[in-house]
């Protein structure tokens, strides 16, 4: 895998430059081309530019860098890591989705806000997932840019004040003292 960087505070001058390298053939005509960018959006965007310029968009994959990182370590520690992260946003939505259905965690005082959102049979299932992916899309915006409160967080401290963060009288400590489990598995 050979890795190209360029800069430019330009969009389009950087297309231009991913669409020229990416015109020179590979050796493996059958190797799946990579191209970072920072967001899916981006991705999606870049591929209508890589088909309208070639024609068409095939064996290519635009990845952010949390899943640069994630192929790299495959490649280099070893095959047995798992393909995605236990921390993206759909495996997080469903560990989430799972928590909040545990009758245990919902009874405790600080999940109140929590179980009086999720009352009402009729939606209850529709609400308990959309709020799980709402709390999954936060925690993985935490992880990419407050990764200095996630560990302090981690480690039931408060990142301003420097000191123990009382983990067990908020929901987002429920689900945290939880969650840090089930991630481990």
């Amino acid at each position: 895998m050979t890795v190209t960087v360029h800069f430019s505070n330009r969009i389009e001058t950087l297309r231009d430059m991913a669409l020229s390298a990416l015109s020179q053939p590979m050796l493996d005509p059958l190797a799946t081309e990579y191209v970072l960018v920072d967001n899916k959006v981006m991705g999606q965007w870049f591929h209508l530019q890589f088909a309208q310029h070639c024609g068409i968009a095939a064996n290519t994959r635009a990845i952010q860098p949390h899943e640069l990182f994630w192929l790299l370590a495959r490649a280099v520690v070893s095959h047995d890591i798992p393909k995605e992260t236990p921390l993206s946003k759909l495996e997080m939505t469903w560990k989430l989705y799972s928590l909040l259905g545990d009758k245990k965690i919902l009874q405790q005082a600080a999940m109140k806000p929590v179980r009086n959102y999720l009352q009402g049979e009729e939606s209850y299932a529709l609400k308990r997932y959309q709020l799980s992916a709402a709390v999954a899309d936060l925690f993985d915006q935490y992880l990419i840019y407050r990764p200095v409160m996630m560990l302090a967080w981690e480690a039931g401290k408060s990142e301003k004040m420097k000191t123990p963060m009382p983990l067990g009288k908020g929901h987002y400590g429920a689900l945290s003292l939880k969650g840090s489990s089930i991630v481990q598995r």
